[in-house]
C-alpha cells in the first residue's frame, strides 16, 4: 500500500514540475530551458521510481540490511546520472549550461523527494518494529 502511495505522488511531483516546464518554455525565460529537458524528466522520473524500489525491497525484507539497499539504490542513481551527463556533453556539447542546470533542478527535486518518502516508509517500519 505504501509503495501505491509513492508512486501516485510521484506522479503528482511530475505533473506539476511538467506544467512548471511547459510555462517556462513558453515564458520569456524560454532560454532558459534545454531542448532535451523532457527526456530528463522521464529519465528522472524512471530513475526515481527504480531507486525507491530497491530501498523499499531493503526496508519490507530486512530492516537491518537497510543501509545497504538504499546506498545501492543511491549508487545506481548517481552512477546512470554521471553517464548521462557525460553523454550529453562529450557527444552533443549544444547549450551544456542548461542542460546541466535543468539536470540538476531535477534531480535534486526527485532526490529530495524519494528521501522524504524513505523516511516516511522508514519511520512507519520502526514504529511498527517498537511496538512489537
Amino acid at each position: 500500500m505504501k509503495n501505491n502511495k509513492f508512486y501516485i505522488s510521484l506522479l503528482i511531483i511530475a505533473i506539476i514540475s511538467s506544467a512548471l516546464i511547459l510555462v517556462l518554455q513558453f515564458s520569456k525565460a524560454s532560454h532558459l530551458i534545454n531542448p532535451y529537458v523532457w527526456l530528463l524528466q522521464a529519465y528522472l522520473i524512471t530513475i526515481t521510481a527504480l531507486t525507491y524500489y530497491i530501498s523499499s525491497k531493503g526496508i519490507s525484507e530486512n530492516l537491518m540490511d537497510f543501509q545497504n539497499f538504499v546506498m545501492a539504490s543511491m549508487g545506481i542513481r548517481f552512477f546512470l546520472s554521471a553517464i548521462i551527463i557525460f553523454l550529453y556533453i562529450y557527444f552533443i556539447k549544444a547549450e551544456s549550461i542548461s542542460f546541466l542546470s535543468n539536470f540538476f533542478i531535477l534531480y535534486l527535486l526527485y532526490t529530495g523527494f524519494e528521501i522524504r518518502s524513505v523516511l516516511i516508509n522508514l519511520r512507519a517500519h520502526l514504529k511498527k518494529d517498537k511496538s512489537k
